[in-house]
């Protein structure tokens, strides 16, 4: 059996439920408006490059709206009860379990667009969905924050308790995953049978995927009095907390049978993102959960300092992965799925102001807005509009070991290394400062490098100061494709997807958290692009290569496309704070889940 620690968190579960259950008993049903049918503008002219966003803020908020409506409909009508659709086949594809994974994914969407229509009608499918008589085995990690995420979410906003009960039924299948001498969860699990075993990689795991249940889990634990939800959280806090190195971070494998780290891989991108992603998230939940604020602090720390680098001509900040920390060279890729970080770190100074130094809040704010905009150029600078899954930055030219100069003397993993770039500016040296190598560039003096803006370069792949090495853009990271067009699903084949649009949230989360309007309009941006080339006859597709116009499709709507981007979309555009920052967080699937420690529960707590 594994061993239970429960912190903090075991206190605090008997005071927050009964607060909770009193505070949702007495919630509404449903609040939003009624359901509009709109229609896109099909005479807009597909742009080269990102396009200029027209239209007003409620205009684009209605936008955002009908991509949804357009999405969900030809979900409905070619390929609903299966996972997903594949938007020019015109068919159903059983991607994930086979529980209807689009239905489930876009329910608090649809409620904060208030399409009541839909949302009925996908709560007749969650009802008679039966997800212990599944026999196949289902994986534990995308089955938490979608299934699970997704169901807490329709619960939170509702309240129907039907979604409650039935993420409770799904929490009891996905606990069997634990059941392992570490207490960390195995790779997969089957429904009917409750036997757990281990994945592709056999004992090992990506840090993502043993790490990123808590905030789900916590949240379960809270809204049913289930204590045995958050014992899990405990045992995973204690390996995270003696694990955790000197330079804040953790490796991305993992040994399952001792809950230990192997390895020397570090990265801030695919196999690490949503484990960091939630050591904030789980603290802001609940405010219990003190040992992961502090280990969510020296971590970010940690990766501005360890994996943060700009490149030698435009001097965009990215974040790489290091292959071996040991030698501590980096790879000089960049993961469209490293954009959740730059919203991340906003986050974290929103959230944590007061446990943050002032040097740690500028620090961190400097590399969330050097990221952002690092992602959004990846867009700017693209003929479609829309990013690449990932890209290769230039290295620096390494310095002659007699010639002098401001880097002689410095090893490759040093050079462009942001923060050594910043020390150098804060000391005023001339090459960062104005008449240096920035020349006459109005930030020069104000802002460090990295930070500053930069002009796109659409067209112009000689000036990027990068090259692509995978092209295409696909809608979603790390999920699990089912290549089954049948609703007898019998066993699952394993393979890997691509990628999300996290600029999208990144720039959401900028606007929200620094009230610059630049970062609303560069997200509108993004919005915007897509309809011109995911587009089809009937709804949106993956396509290849965004570099190349016409782009071809890949026939695949993932069902992130409508929980995450048009989500977000959505927001950015609505004029209305309908996910309030300070009672609400998003989990690593955009699904919104409570904060149980905002001053709304401590009044009601006093009261009690």
């Amino acid at each position: 059996m594994p061993r239970i620690s429960l912190r903090s968190l075991q206190t605090a579960i008997g005071i927050i439920v009964i607060t909770l259950l009193l505070w949702w008993s007495t919630s509404p049903s449903s609040n939003g408006p009624s359901a509009v049918v709109f229609q896109f503008d099909k005479t807009r002219k597909v742009e080269f490059g990102i396009p200029t966003a027209n239209g007003s803020w409620p205009e684009r908020a209605e936008q955002a709206k009908a991509a949804l409506l357009r999405a969900y409909h030809a979900y409905e009508k070619h390929a609903f009860p299966a996972d997903e659709l594949l938007p020019e086949s015109e068919e159903g594809s059983q991607h994930l379990n086979g529980w209807g994974l689009t239905v489930i994914d876009s329910l608090d969407t649809m409620y904060l667009m208030g399409l009541q229509p839909e949302l009925k009608r996908a709560r007749e499918h969650v009802r008679k969905l039966n997800m212990s008589a599944t026999t196949i085995y289902i994986p534990f990690f995308e089955t938490t924050i979608r299934y699970l995420g997704g169901l807490i979410a329709a619960y939170v906003l509702t309240s129907d308790r039907l979604y409650l009960t039935k993420a409770d039924e799904l929490g009891q299948i996905l606990l069997s995953a634990f059941d392992t001498r570490s207490g960390l969860p195995q790779f997969q699990i089957n429904p009917s049978t409750l036997i757990s075993k281990a994945g592709p990689q056999g004992g090992k795991a990506s840090f993502s995927e043993i790490a990123s249940f808590s905030l789900e889990f916590q949240t379960l634990a809270i809204l049913t009095g289930r204590e045995q939800y958050a014992a899990p959280v405990g045992t995973l806090l204690d390996i995270l907390e003696t694990t955790q190195a000197e330079n804040g971070l953790w490796p991305t494998s993992w040994m399952l049978s001792s809950g230990t780290p192997q390895g020397f891989a570090l990265a801030a991108g695919g196999n690490a993102d949503s484990a960091y992603e939630y050591l904030l998230k789980l603290y802001m939940s609940s405010h219990s959960a003190t040992i992961a604020r502090e280990m969510y602090i020296r971590a970010a720390t940690g990766l501005i300092e360890t994996l943060i680098y700009i490149s030698p001509n435009r001097h965009l900040m990215y974040a790489t992965d290091i292959p071996n920390s040991k030698s501590g060279l980096p790879s000089n890729k960049f993961e469209h799925l490293t954009c959740f970080l730059p919203g991340l770190l906003a986050l974290g100074v929103h959230s944590l102001h007061e446990h943050l130094s002032l040097r740690e809040r500028r620090t961190h704010m400097y590399v969330a807005e050097g990221l952002a905009q690092t992602c959004w150029l990846l867009y700017a600078d693209s003929p479609s509009g829309l990013g690449p899954d990932e890209v290769v930055f230039s290295r620096w030219p390494t310095p002659s070991v007699n010639g002098g100069g401001p880097d002689s003397g410095k090893n490759e993993k040093e050079l462009g290394k942001w923060v050594d770039v910043l020390a150098e500016w804060e000391r005023g040296t001339s090459r960062w400062r104005k008449g240096g190598i920035w020349g006459k560039h109005e930030q020069a003096d104000k802002v460090p490098p990295g930070v500053r803006n930069v002009e796109p370069v659409p067209g112009r792949p000689n000036e990027r100061d990068y090259w692509l090495r995978r092209p295409e853009h696909l809608l979603r990271p790390e999920v699990r494709k089912v290549k089954i067009i049948s609703t007898s699903i019998t066993a699952l084949t394993v393979e890997p997807f691509g990628e999300t649009m996290k600029v999208v949230e990144s720039l959401y989360l900028l606007w929200k958290t620094t009230g610059d309007i630049k970062w609303r309009e560069k997200g509108w941006q993004v919005c915007n692009a897509f309809d011109g080339h995911a587009r089809t006859s009937v709804a949106y597709s993956t396509f290849r290569r965004v570099d190349q116009l016409p782009v071809r499709w890949t026939d695949s709507m993932p069902s992130w496309f409508l929980a995450e981007t048009l989500k977000y979309c959505f927001l950015l555009a609505s004029d209305k704070d309908l996910v309030p920052l300070d009672r609400y967080t998003f989990n690593t699937e955009g699904h919104v889940l409570p904060q149980f420690a905002w001053e709304g529960w401590k009044k009601l707590k006093v009261a009690m």
